[in-house]
């Protein structure tokens, strides 16, 4: 991919999603992952955005969503879009919480 396409893509010039490269890179990502890119290039309000992730996944599919964000933000440092993709999945993840591995209980009776 030369550096003017991928430039292009990152930075949503030439049609947004109508753009037949960012389709096949979006077509590439797990459901979250794409529906994130989406809404991170949508231009509504972060808040609205996170709380679409949140009702659209469980952790487990946030966190699969990151990873594979993550790895795109590392291999092309210049993508904007995964970027700001990135910070919406890891605000959703930070509203889900987690489960606890440990139950803490008292072992001695009082």
């Amino acid at each position: 991919m030369s550096s003017t396409t991928r430039s292009s893509v990152s930075s949503g010039v030439g049609g947004g999603a109508r753009d037949p490269l960012l389709s096949a890179l979006m077509a590439s990502l797990e459901p979250i992952a794409a529906q994130a890119v989406a809404l991170a290039e949508d231009g509504q309000s972060p808040e609205a955005a996170v709380k679409q992730l949140v009702a659209s996944g469980d952790r487990a599919s946030l966190q699969e969503a990151q990873s594979e964000l993550v790895q795109r933000v590392h291999e092309r440092t210049d993508d904007f879009a995964a970027t700001a993709a990135l910070s919406l999945v890891n605000k959703a993840l930070a509203i889900v919480g987690w489960v606890d591995p440990f139950s803490w209980k008292h072992r001695r009776k009082p």
